[in-house]
């Protein structure tokens, strides 16, 4: 959720059902986490009867609905809804990655554009955003692709199971059951890569951090040096004593040009 002109804050309302058929609810506008002209939430991969609701605040006005492909013209149907999963609808292995921008001050705050970046080239009636970012559609990690390559999803065999099933139940579970242990194996293989991958990136960082301390403290060092050795020499040879004063100047301007060069590279 984002606010494209922040004339209004604005929050937003998300309820679901859980895996364990529970409903669930959660308000952006009491989220520490969240902002008043933007949120995130994520949900669980399982959560079905998923309702979106956006509000205008303070105060927590409703947002009512408009139609996208009509320039946001008003419409009849009262308050912006979108609903995900809802009961009956059929599976089809989308994901959801929904985006909503809200514009418009508070007596005509609307829902201006709205997408979901799994909808497979299929967007759906609420959908509308012809010059979506492309760097906002989000990729699928390399541990799930993994994953999928080794073995598919095995909830859905699970959950098709019954006794008119051609296999008995205990060996759809067990089948289940592999395909999930060669999904965790690959996932786990990828992860594993990417955390030695990792650790080589913060060691290559700490080693040049290191060595940008030393250059730092050293050049502070010699600085230092000729700033003593140029204030005892004012007294006793006063030409010298500028110089030397010239030069740690010079060696503290450069220690600190080389320090903020080297945090900026």
């Amino acid at each position: 959720l984002k606010s494209h002109d922040k004339l209004t804050p604005i929050s937003m309302k998300i309820r679901w059902i859980d895996e364990q058929d529970q409903e669930q609810q959660w308000n952006s506008w009491e989220d520490s986490l969240c902002g008043r002209f933007g949120a995130t939430k994520l949900l669980p991969c399982r959560s079905t009867d998923i309702q979106v609701r956006f509000r205008g605040q303070p105060g927590g006005r409703k947002v009512h609905g408009v139609d996208r492909r009509r320039k946001c013209a008003w419409t009849k149907q009262g308050e912006e809804v979108v609903c995900f999963r809802t009961p009956g609808d059929e599976d089809d292995g989308r994901g959801i990655d929904a985006w909503f921008e809200l514009r418009g001050p508070m007596t005509h705050c609307n829902v201006w554009r709205a997408w979901n970046t799994q909808n497979g080239g299929q967007p759906a009636a609420w959908e509308h955003w012809p010059d979506f970012p492309a760097e906002r559609i989000m990729e699928v990690p390399e541990t799930l692709k993994a994953a999928d390559s080794a073995a598919p999803w095995p909830g859905r065999a699970v959950q098709a199971s019954s006794p008119q099933s051609e296999m008995p139940d205990d060996e759809v579970l067990a089948t289940a059951v592999a395909a999930a242990m060669s999904r965790l194996s690959a996932a786990a293989n990828v992860l594993v890569q990417t955390r030695r991958g990792t650790l080589r990136a913060l060691e290559d960082l700490n080693s040049e951090l290191t060595k940008q301390w030393y250059r730092v403290n050293s050049g502070n060092t010699v600085a230092a040096g000729l700033a003593v050795a140029s204030f005892g020499a004012l007294f006793t040879a006063p030409p010298v004593g500028i110089a030397l004063g010239a030069g740690s100047a010079a060696a503290g301007v450069g220690t600190t040009t080389g320090d903020i060069l080297g945090e900026s590279g």
